[in-house]
């Protein structure tokens, strides 16, 4: 019995010897294969991503993990309304968007990214705060519009991390590394700090954002793009005007992620194009794109070697219509206005007043309407489509400042309207056909003025899966 358990422990300590090459060469290949052939259909199985509060729908898609020594390189496609709808934003792939770790924010006019209360700065920075607002108006106002309306602050996009607003680090804050300067976190514990100067010589500071599984991504190639105006009702002496902001995106795009031990993927920029990802131990990948449309028709993994593998993109009138895999096998898109779809406004017949309501209860597609139909077919056959319309939402306890002089209306609009989803129906081979329906509470809203005795604090949806 003693010589048989030492012959065992023996063994259990050569195996490794003996085989570790052949077992770590199986674990990375398990790790590739599903990236190498037709994913696993799971439970979102067109990386469909419901948000059950508004019923917006957005899509993800990875075409490209490449693993190696360090940081994977990875290709992500998102399709949402708030990446597509921004005409002359460039996207990438028509109505779907390249997803790239950056940091993002909008701009008032043609003013460049600059900060400060009283005087621009492009110390942007190590004087992290709100955009600077030019002198038509005391600050935090750009012209008629108050600061607030136009810009919605600064959000760092990772694609694996989802976005996340920035936000200026306080004094009690002092968990961050002990070189540099850190002046702005998010709440899902990124750090972010100073880097001199921008690399494609835009004037003015760039960013390093630092991830809590330490990666650190080198944030300094800023690009503009034209981002739709904004006009707002605005009272100008009295009597109701309108003004119109135009507005520019800037994006502070990633240049370089490093992790703890010192492997490294540098991107490489024309513009606001990407053309290739170089990696510290060899790898590569590079993107082909049609510039007079600026979007990618292909992107191939090791260009020029035996090893060359690549991803075609085809487009019919600007929008996504299908990527060939380097297998043969394709995704296929018909999202037909879920992207396109304009957003309707929402008017107010004048003031809040008890028992008086200035919308009339109106505002959502009738039942049984669509306003929008996406369909999404995977390589492995399964067909999704998804069939939305406008809902009116609310706000409840929403500030009244009643304006006007022979025409009375509220200055801010607690309604608004969503692009929801109504129904989701999969169908494919081996697969019965199944439904999920989506169903919303009625639109209740409320100035604070009207909810001294309390008003509407809650919403619902109700979901029906298949039977």
């Amino acid at each position: 019995m003693h010589t048989v358990a030492i012959a065992v422990v023996l063994s259990m300590l050569c195996a490794p010897c003996a085989f570790a090459g052949a077992v770590d060469a199986n674990e990375y290949q398990k790790r590739l294969k599903v990236y190498q052939t037709i994913e696993p259909v799971g439970q979102s199985a067109l990386g469909e991503s419901i948000n059950l509060y508004t019923g917006e729908t957005s899509f993800t898609h990875t075409d490209l993990r490449f693993e190696g020594i360090g940081p994977p390189i990875e290709i992500v496609r998102r399709l949402s309304r708030r990446d597509g709808g921004q005409d002359g934003v460039p996207n990438g792939f028509g109505d779907w968007h390249l997803a790239l770790p950056h940091i993002a924010t909008l701009t008032p006019g043609n003013e460049g990214w600059q900060v400060g209360a009283d005087a621009p700065s492009v110390a942007r920075c190590t004087q992290f705060g709100p955009m600077y607002s030019p002198p038509e108006g005391a600050a935090p106002r750009y012209g008629g519009l108050d600061q607030r309306q136009w810009w919605r602050g600064y959000q760092l996009v990772m694609p694996n991390a989802g976005t996340q607003d920035l936000l200026r680090r306080t004094a009690s804050n002092d968990r961050k590394p002990t070189t540099g300067t850190w002046p702005a976190v998010t709440n899902a514990h990124w750090q972010v700090g100073c880097l001199p100067a921008t690399r494609n010589g835009q004037p003015g500071e760039a960013f390093v954002a630092l991830s809590p599984d330490g990666l650190k991504f080198r944030l300094d190639h800023l690009s503009y793009a034209f981002y739709p105006p904004l006009s707002q009702n605005v009272s100008m002496e009295g009597k109701p005007a309108v003004y119109t902001l135009t507005r520019r995106m800037a994006r502070m795009h990633v240049t370089r992620v490093e992790d703890r031990f010192g492997n490294w993927l540098d991107y490489t920029w024309e513009g606001h194009r990407p053309t290739r990802i170089a990696a510290s131990d060899g790898r590569i990948v590079s993107f082909e794109w049609d510039v007079a449309s600026a979007r990618i028709v292909s992107i191939t993994q090791q260009p020029g070697s035996a090893k060359q593998r690549t991803w075609r993109y085809a487009y019919r009138d600007n929008r996504l219509s299908s990527v060939t895999l380097p297998d043969g096998s394709a995704w296929s898109f018909d999202i037909g206005d879920l992207v396109a779809a304009s957003p309707r406004s929402v008017s107010l017949s004048g003031c809040f007043a008890s028992g008086f309501d200035p919308i009339g209860g109106a505002g959502s597609t009738p039942a049984g309407q669509f306003d929008a139909t996406a369909t999404l077919r995977h390589p492995s056959g399964l067909t999704g489509t998804f069939r939305l319309a406008w809902r009116l939402r609310a706000q409840s306890s929403v500030p009244s400042h009643c304006m006007g002089q022979t025409s009375m209306y509220e200055s801010l609009n607690p309604y608004y309207r969503t692009l929801s989803i109504i129904d989701k129906i999969l169908s494919g081979p081996g697969v019965p056909r199944q439904a999920w329906t989506y169903a919303y509470s009625p639109a209740r809203a409320s100035v604070d003025r009207m909810c001294t005795q309390g008003c509407a604090t809650t919403a619902h949806v109700e979901v029906t899966d298949p039977a």
